[in-house]
């Protein structure tokens, strides 16, 4: 019967259409490798090492502290910023950012490392303070459909995620353009700062950690590292299901918050102990002539600075007495319980060498609806919320932010 159906030249036509679009969007995501003009070694070589000279992180703080040295300024703090993921939540990352800016407080950081809607923050928020109203611009206006779109149901089982992340590609593009890659590359050169954002290699379920500041400075010389550069920003915000997974030099990367809340790993908080020799070296070479100074910078630590997109604390909810109500609130418990455990455990073994400074969106703060739908009307709120928080404590300009378990 199937068989006298499809023979009917209409059906037949209709099904060979759904059977073609279904294996050309296939092969359409198979395809769009943003390094496909790059070879595997160029693209090995844009990831952080450290038997890589040119991108390990040893190095980057060894030039950076040379420049602050050149330029008198290596009496001040060195300063990391990490930018977590969080969807929609990015909104309170970005005007807190901004509330930072406000309060007059903020530094140039001297490393911003990024995951997920983080790296997508983490260019902007590298450029500085100028960047502010494009920062709030992208978490105060984008629309969900300016993110991804739902595919149609019934070229799911064809399809390697359930949304199409095109308008995603698309507001990268338009946002992080070939002029801003150049900015990046010409502070890296000249400042010697350093960008790094991680995705996570589906094969082996590794952290890869990408050096933007080696990327950019990589395509003032050939352009197709811009490509890679956005590619990138894409992969580590691929949220693995929902969206779909980045093939970036043969490897299929996705989401960074996958393989970690925000990150340290690649020897981030073990190399910023060379900061203090710097800072022992400045002391030294200050001591007999100023020394109470020298004694001062010689106590110096560095200062880490965590922006987490999202609520940490325990919250109630009326969850319904439904197998997939209770599955979700249960996989919220254990994600928020996981994230607190491995920051706690990432903030002890940094805090008795660094300043650690740490800002969530606290229990006061209404959540959004839902963090996966970009609501401009709701994240504008979160913005300005953040915005306050953020000009509050860049105000106080305090030694520590926010605790683990602060619910004000």
């Amino acid at each position: 019967m199937f068989y006298w159906i499809a023979e009917r030249k209409p059906v037949r036509q209709l099904i060979l259409f759904f059977i073609s679009f279904a294996l050309i969007s296939a092969i359409a995501g198979c395809a769009s490798d943003p390094a496909s003009k790059l070879t595997t070694d160029q693209v090995k070589a844009c990831q952080v090492d450290d038997a890589n000279d040119k991108t390990s992180i040893d190095a980057g703080i060894d030039d950076r502290m040379d420049y602050k040295s050149r330029m008198g300024l290596d009496k001040k703090r060195f300063s990391v910023l990490t930018l977590s993921g969080g969807t929609a939540n990015g909104a309170w990352g970005a005007g807190w950012l901004c509330g930072w800016s406000d309060s007059t407080h903020r530094p140039d950081f001297d490393i911003v490392t990024g995951i997920s809607t983080g790296a997508l923050q983490a260019t902007l928020a590298f450029l500085g303070t100028s960047k502010d109203a494009l920062l709030k611009t992208c978490y105060t206006t984008v629309k969900t459909e300016d993110v991804y779109r739902d595919r149609f149901f019934l070229f799911l089982p064809f399809s390697d995620s359930l949304e199409e992340t095109w308008p995603l590609a698309k507001f990268i593009k338009q946002n992080i353009t070939d002029d801003m890659i150049k900015s990046v590359a010409d502070v890296a050169r000249n400042e010697h700062r350093k960008l790094l954002v991680a995705s996570v290699d589906l094969r082996s379920g590794e952290l890869v950690i990408w050096d933007l500041t080696f990327i950019a400075k990589k395509a003032q010389d050939d352009p197709a590292y811009n490509d890679l550069y956005r590619g990138v920003l894409r992969a580590s915000a691929a949220i693995p299901l929902a969206f779909p997974p980045v093939r970036i030099g043969g490897a299929l990367q996705v989401d960074g918050g996958t393989g970690a809340l925000v990150f340290y790993k690649g020897g981030l908080v073990r190399h910023l102990k060379k900061i203090k020799t710097h800072f022992s070296k400045s002391a030294n070479d200050i001591a007999s002539t100023r020394p109470a100074e020298a004694d001062r910078i010689r106590n110096m630590k560095p200062d880490l600075y965590t922006i987490v997109n999202g609520q940490l604390d325990p919250d109630t909810d009326s969850t319904n007495d439904w197998i997939v109500s209770v599955g979700l609130r249960a996989i919220d418990c254990l994600t928020r319980a996981s994230n607190r455990s491995s920051l706690q455990l990432v903030l002890d073994n940094a805090q008795p060498d660094y300043n650690c400074h740490l800002a969530y969106i606290p229990s006061c703060v209404p959540p959004l609806t839902d963090s996966s739908k970009f609501v401009p009307a709701e994240m504008s709120k979160l913005f300005d919320q953040g915005r306050k928080f953020g000009m509050q404590y860049g105000a106080e300009n305090k030694d520590k932010w926010m605790d683990l378990h602060d619910g004000n």
